[in-house]
This record gives structure tokens, sequence and C-alpha cells, in this order.
């Protein structure tokens, strides 16, 4: 027994916190659960190497059923991301509304002894480059881009899913996906 954050009462709560593994069946749009397991109080172990322990005891049987590994935004963290990409697989999420990503520098080498640059902008989310962006869908409910940029919290290159939904009132909500495969389809980092 221990205090844990409860998402859906939105505050700490007292009591037993599980961690829970499924498979997802993308043709059926559900899963299926395939294990719970307790997490430790917070003095015994922190949460990521809990949970990224959980994953390494499973990572035989867990690779046998696919090589991505689906987490909500509280694992996009780069010591849980090292972890599953030494597992030999990928890590898809959703990143923190507020994630420091940057645009990668597609410049062509110019032939001087000068060290090109990475990077070529910090990428504001309220205001994408749509020129760098590839526009992968868009209809009355919401805008879909990708685009493959640097990671700051992660420390790599990622593929970015950056998701407009449209609302009647009010602001729009923005949401990012990422998949740590940056060869992966836009549309299946969405559809997991």
């Amino acid at each position: 027994m221990g205090w844990y954050w409860s998402n859906c009462a939105n505050q700490p709560n007292w009591g037993l916190e599980i961690g829970g593994i499924a498979a997802i069946d993308i043709d059926n749009h559900t899963a299926f659960h395939l294990e719970a397991f307790q997490t430790l109080n917070a003095g015994e172990q922190n949460l990521t190497d809990c949970y990224t322990g959980e994953i390494v005891d499973r990572k035989d049987t867990l690779r046998t059923i696919s090589k991505c590994l689906v987490a909500d935004a509280w694992f996009a963290n780069k010591p849980f991301n090292n972890k599953v990409i030494a597992l030999e697989m990928h890590l898809i999420s959703r990143l923190r509304d507020d994630a420091d990503l940057r645009y990668l520098c597609t410049d062509k080498p110019t032939g001087k002894k000068v060290r090109l640059r990475q990077f070529t902008g910090k990428i504001t989310i309220m205001d994408i480059d749509k020129e760098y962006f590839t526009l992968i869908s868009q209809d009355e409910e919401s805008t879909v881009y990708a685009a493959e940029v640097y990671s700051k919290v992660l420390k790599r290159i990622i593929m970015l899913v950056y998701v407009t939904y449209e609302k009647t009132e009010g602001k729009d909500a923005r949401k990012l996906y990422l998949s740590t495969d940056v060869s992966m389809n836009p549309a299946e980092i969405l559809l997991y």
C-alpha cells in the first residue's frame, strides 16, 4: 500500500497501483490483456526502473508478438526509451504538449571544412513549419502532419506525427505522437 497518482481522480490516492501489458489487435481496434503486475513502493525502486524491469523480464515473449511497444506520454523519456531500444524494440508514444523538438538541418555540404548545422531551429507547437512537415491527411475532424525531427528529451531523431483536432468551440487541440522507428509510416503510428 502507498500513494500513487490517479489520472482518473487527477490527484494522489492511497492504495495499490498496477501496471498492465496488453497486445493490440489493430484489425479489430481492441487490445487483449496479457498480464498485470503490482508496482513497487517509491522507496524500493523508481517507477521507470520498475516498468522497464517488467518489460525486460518479458522481452522474449513481447518480441514474438511485436517489435513495437506502445506506451502513454509518461513513458516518453530517455531512460525508458533507451531500455526499449536495447531490447531491439521501438517505442510508439505520445509526447507532452510542451515537448522540446528541433527541425533537422537539410543543407547540402558546401565543400568547406566547417561542421554542418544539425538543427535549423526549435519547433513551435502552435505554429509548425508546414513546408518542413508532410501533410498526411485532412478531414473535418483533424489535420495530420509528419516529419523526422530531433527530440531533446529522448536525445534522438524520431518520426513525429502532429495532429490538430478541430473543435467547434474554443481552441483546437494539438497532439504529438512519436515513433523511434523513423522509417515507420505516420498513418501506422497514429493507428497504433
